[in-house]
């Protein structure tokens, strides 16, 4: 909440009367432009944090209300799958697979929360590109990681002291790490959904396996699948099936944007900025990524947010790459 207010200038605030919501463990937020809060929220989020029976499994965010009409304000609900504690005086803990879903989560809340069109169509979320859908989520997730805000939202259960600098450090090595592999794994996905829907030849010579093959030895030669196993193909498969096209592509697409944009916020060390310029830098990133909602391309706002086309310098070196 406190990066929201110093990135976008709005004010979250707990609603007091309680959710009202379809479980005792749903809270109830609402948005305000900063230093307005005696005024009408800008929009409202439900909050379900926990796993439960009869729950899907999994986090996700979506739209309850859109806007419909000047007079309408949009409703959120983020849905999260954190085990609840074990009795209702325990402290609750929270892994870093955890608070990194909620802020990826809370940054797809963003795009409908703070869009200020007029035409319900375009508001929010609701019609941008495929393959820009995960830029404001991944936008989010890598302040978790930056600037030392891992020390600063964590607490021992029992000391109350922050996260030590050293596992910080092992933790941000670890995402390096996972996120180069998952890029790689995200090419090979890819390339092969790409060929199996342009120029594979199911008449040819070559089988469907052995493109499974051949592009598995291209770009993850560290973890190709066993012999015989077929579980990439399965994945494009089942995704297409289900009208997710292009589904890695997606992913791939919206990093580009999205490290490219957060390299903005950092000086020329590769350090956060001073809160002065960041808070200025953060609402021409709300003006044009998120108050536009869907009315202009995910490009287009790019290009007006940065000054220039986007390039892969920014992902590359985010992972030592």
């Amino acid at each position: 909440f406190d990066l929201s207010k110093k990135l976008f200038s709005i004010e979250i605030v707990e609603d007091e009367k309680g959710a009202n919501g379809w479980h005792r463990d749903v809270r109830l937020f609402h948005i305000y432009e900063e230093g307005v809060i005696n005024e009408e929220a800008i929009g409202s989020f439900y909050f379900d944090p926990y796993q439960r029976l009869q729950k899907d499994m999994g986090c996700f965010a979506m739209s309850i209300e859109h806007i419909r009409k000047p007079s309408s304000k949009p409703l959120i609900a983020i849905s999260m799958d954190i085990n609840p504690p074990m009795w209702e005086d325990s402290v609750q803990t929270m892994d870093v697979q955890n608070v990194t879903n909620l802020f990826h989560e809370f940054g797809h809340s963003l795009q409908h929360l703070l869009g200020d069109v007029k035409l319900g169509a375009y508001s929010g979320a609701q019609l941008i590109e495929e393959d820009a859908s995960e830029v404001i989520s991944q936008f989010m997730e890598y302040w978790l990681f930056e600037g030392g805000m891992l020390q600063s939202i964590s607490s021992h259960i029992e000391s109350g002291e922050p996260l030590p600098l050293e596992a910080v450090n092992l933790i941000q090595q670890q995402r390096k790490a996972t996120k180069a592999n998952e890029l790689l794994h995200r090419l090979f996905l890819g390339q092969l959904e790409v060929e199996l829907n342009t120029t594979f030849d199911p008449h040819g010579d070559d089988s469907i396996i052995s493109l499974q093959r051949k592009l598995a030895e291209k770009y993850c030669p560290h973890h190709l699948p066993p012999k015989g196993n077929i579980d990439p193909l399965i994945q494009i498969f089942q995704s297409n099936a289900s009208g997710r096209s292009t589904q890695q592509y997606r992913y791939l697409f919206s990093e580009l944007i999205s490290a490219d944009a957060f390299d903005a916020f950092l000086d020329n060390d590769g350090q956060i900025l001073e809160d002065k310029v960041l808070r200025s830098r953060g609402m021409e990133f709300r003006k044009h990524f998120l108050n536009g909602g869907s009315k202009r391309s995910t490009i287009d706002a790019f290009k007006q947010f940065r000054g220039r086309q986007m390039n892969s310098t920014a992902l590359l070196s985010r992972y030592d790459l």
